[in-house]
């Protein structure tokens, strides 16, 4: 519905988000109301909070976890009142994270083991067969525990460190007809705790408004105006060595087209 993804998406699983090889299972109860259940094994690569790497910093080797290391368990719903569909789930993912990477000019790596703890809820009123009102929100977790590894002029040090992020996003949507729509959405990511940290994340959230207008010229073409104002980015005040925080604005302006053969006829 939106131009770019959740904050939670790109903080915890990346810009790609979890895009990795695996294989699926669903089941589908046989009960009156909609039940799925799920399960994935996957290779365990991901941007940010899964990785699969063999570990070699300073002569100390933490080996690769062993592939498919990276398991995800979900369970989701759907009924109708009326008019309107009512979408609830529950997902939890656990893997492996084997990082390496160059921590402020120093060599350093992170192993650890990741928890992803996930809820969302969509809820879709239609007025006809074109017009509708949704509201969906999503909230996720991340909690990660390990070893944090640097080299300094002294050695090798390692600290124990622990990680634990939440955030939620929740946006509305209005569609007018078949032509046009409009959207709100409202990212917040409220929890920064680690307990090893040099430099020290300002308490205040992580927080993003966007607004978007969009008008379908057909199934097939569209035309997006986005707006962004974010309170999520923080850098470096190099004169203090302090993070700083910092607001933006992006306006964004997209137009998708899809072109060939329809999906559900040969032609």
């Amino acid at each position: 519905d939106f131009s770019d993804a959740p904050l939670i998406y790109t903080t915890f699983l990346g810009v790609e988000g979890l895009s990795d090889l695996g294989l699926q299972f669903h089941y589908v109860l046989p009960t009156e109301t909609y039940v799925m259940l799920g399960v994935e094994t996957l290779q365990g690569r991901s941007e940010t909070s899964f990785g699969n790497e063999t570990i070699d910093i300073n002569g100390t080797t933490v080996e690769a976890p062993t592939s498919p290391s990276l398991v995800i368990g979900y369970i989701k719903t759907s009924f109708d009142i009326g008019d309107t569909s009512i979408l609830p789930g529950l997902s939890y993912a656990y893997g492996a994270t084997r990082k390496h990477h160059d921590h402020d000019g120093h060599e350093a790596a992170f192993s650890a083991d990741t928890s992803l703890y996930n809820a969302e809820l969509t809820v879709k009123h239609y007025f006809d067969s074109y017009s509708y009102l949704q509201w969906q929100s999503e909230w996720m977790m991340r909690y990660q525990k390990g070893d944090e590894m640097h080299v300094e002029t002294t050695g090798l040090e390692t600290h124990d460190q622990t990680i634990k992020q939440s955030g939620l996003y929740t946006q509305l949507i209005y569609a007018q007809d078949q032509n046009w729509r409009y959207g709100l959405r409202y990212d917040n990511i409220y929890q920064n705790d680690f307990n090893f940290q040099e430099d020290e994340l300002p308490s205040t959230p992580y927080q993003r408004y966007t607004g978007m207008v969009e008008y379908h010229f057909s199934e097939f073409s569209r035309l997006r105006l986005q707006y962004d104002y974010n309170d999520a980015i923080y850098g470096e005040d190099h004169a203090t060595h302090t993070l700083q925080k910092e607001s933006t604005q992006t306006l964004m302006l997209s137009f998708n087209l899809a072109i060939g053969a329809h999906a559900a006829h040969s032609f």
